[in-house]
Formats: structure tokens, C-alpha cells, sequence
């Protein structure tokens, strides 16, 4: 009697869509990642770049800025008098020819909304005045700033 012997296993043509299927879709969830990551440095910089303009124009002006940053979209406007300050809006620092709204994560999540005034010396105040630090962490990269001295560093979180 011959009875019919049963495979056990996968065939060649089985193991090789298994193993092209996961590297398909190993390769997609990186790039978005990469891609996320890429963004957040990305606006982390041109944050930093526009934080620390706006400081220099505060103590080059001697005039008040303030600088608000509401989930990830970066404003700048002069907060003194017309006496004191120029009448031209803040004109924000060159980002490669791109405005610091278009840098938006594909993720949609935010810094939050914080608000600093840059004093004619430099210092970062908060609404009552006194310097207050602030820190923006994105993925693995943070922004740090020294609200008594208005130092900006961009750093990679530990």
C-alpha cells in the first residue's frame, strides 16, 4: 500500500514572500521615522536660529521682542513703543527660503505654546518679567534656553 507522504514545512517561493513582504514594510516604517526625525531637527534648528535673532535685535535695537511659540509655529514682533522700537515688522532670520511654519512633522504633536520677551540686554522674560528658562524636546534632540543670560543651544537629549 502506498499511502501518500504528507510535506511538512514551508516551500522555497513561501519563505522568500515572507522574507520579501517584511523587508517591505520594515523599510517603509524607517523612512517615516528617519523622515519624522529628520523635521524635528529640522525645526529645532530654525527655532534656535529664530530665538537667537531675536535676541540680538532686542540688544542691537535696545527694544523689547517677543517671541511666541505655539505648537511649532514661530512668531516675532516688536513689543515696545513707536518711539522706541522701529515701525518695520521683525523680519525673521533666512531659513534656506523657507518660512518656519512649512516645517510641521508629518506626526502631528507639539512643543506647546510658550511665550518670551527678550529684554534690551538679552535676557529671556517671562509674562511677569522675571527671566525664565525654557526647554523644547523633540525625538532625541532638545533646545535649551537660558533665560538669564539668553543663550540658545540646540543639544541631543541623554
Amino acid at each position: 500500500m502506498n499511502t501518500p507522504i504528507r510535506q511538512r514545512g514551508f516551500t522555497l517561493v513561501e519563505l522568500v514572500l515572507v522574507i520579501a513582504i517584511t523587508a517591505t514594510l520594515s523599510v517603509i516604517l524607517f523612512q517615516d521615522r528617519s523622515t519624522v526625525a529628520a523635521h524635528d531637527a529640522l525645526w529645532l534648528d530654525a527655532a534656535a536660529d529664530m530665538l537667537r535673532h531675536s535676541r540680538s535685535r532686542a540688544v542691537a535695537e535696545r527694544c523689547e521682542i517677543r517671541v511666541d511659540i505655539q505648537d511649532r509655529v514661530l512668531s516675532a514682533e516688536y513689543t515696545g513703543s513707536a518711539a522706541q522700537c522701529p515701525a518695520a515688522p521683525l523680519a525673521a532670520p533666512d531659513t534656506s527660503g523657507t518660512r518656519l511654519e512649512q516645517h510641521a512633522p508629518v506626526l502631528s504633536y507639539g512643543v506647546g505654546t510658550h511665550q518670551r520677551v527678550f529684554d534690551p540686554y538679552g535676557r529671556a522674560l517671562d509674562a511677569d518679567g522675571t527671566p525664565q528658562d525654557l526647554q523644547l524636546r523633540l525625538g532625541a534632540r532638545r533646545l535649551v534656553l537660558d533665560g538669564r543670560i539668553g543663550s540658545v543651544v540646540v543639544e541631543v537629549a541623554p
